[in-house]
């Protein structure tokens, strides 16, 4: 019967089937969307899954980020504030040799500004290593 009223639903706004109802328990709405729910309840979702990531993380300062190495980025930015692989405006600082590889976190000399592009492939660089390697934990500390 469900499946019944959702198709004529569907008909009747002249849908195709890519579109289905809002998860969100009551919401009249239909989405395209992947995660299942209408522009409405989308927001409520992510935060949700958000702070269960967090929660699964930890934060900053538990993960070894805390106010020692907030003070050190911002002076690594205000150093070099351009990326050292491209030259456009660095926002990220990394650790040139990976924490979990035996780097420093807190050493000058193993820090370098980066912007997110380079972050990102030098990141999956670092995780492609450690695999190949055959390392245990692949995931990375560097931020």
């Amino acid at each position: 019967m469900m499946q019944m009223a959702r198709t004529l639903y569907r008909r009747t706004l002249g849908m195709g089937s890519a579109y289905r109802p809002c998860l969100q328990f009551g919401c009249p709405e239909v989405t395209k969307s992947r995660t299942g729910y209408c522009e409405l309840h989308q927001p409520a979702i992510k935060a949700k899954r958000a702070a269960r990531q967090q929660a699964r993380r930890g934060s900053t300062t538990d993960r070894g980020y805390g106010h020692r190495w907030r003070k050190l980025r911002a002076k690594k930015l205000a150093m070099n504030p351009l990326c050292e692989s491209c030259c456009a405006v660095a926002t990220l600082v990394d650790h040139i040799v990976p924490i979990l590889d035996g780097g420093d976190r807190f050493k000058l000399s193993n820090l370098q500004s980066l912007c997110r592009p380079c972050h990102d492939v030098k990141t999956q660089d670092d995780i492609r290593k450690r695999r190949q390697a055959g390392g245990g934990n692949i995931t990375t500390t560097s931020g």
